[in-house]
């Protein structure tokens, strides 16, 4: 996972998605988040959610440990369409 600035981390999370999914299915997954710890994944803990290309799904999360914290998760799937695990493509640290 490599940290970024706010313009490239935005620019690598995509477009954001503003509908109202239900993510329950990921509900405490973990996930790698930018200050070194693991957390698990809560439906309402993403900040956003980005589109993005094939069957994977971004999130922006917050740390639960510190909120000017920020972690890009991506979706990893098994066969396509079944969930495996998150990924942590990059972090950025709020000023």
């Amino acid at each position: 996972m490599q940290m970024l600035n706010k313009k490239d981390f935005y620019a690598e999370a995509g477009s954001p998605v503003f509908r109202n999914r239900d993510f329950s299915l990921y509900d405490k997954a973990p996930y790698q988040c930018s200050c070194g710890s693991t957390h698990d994944f809560r439906q309402h803990s993403y900040e956003d959610n980005y589109s993005s290309s094939g069957s994977s799904t971004k999130f922006v999360v917050k740390c639960p440990k510190d909120e000017n914290v920020l972690t890009l998760i991506k979706t990893k799937n098994k066969f396509v369409v079944a969930f495996d695990r998150f990924v942590s493509v990059a972090g950025h640290i709020k000023s």
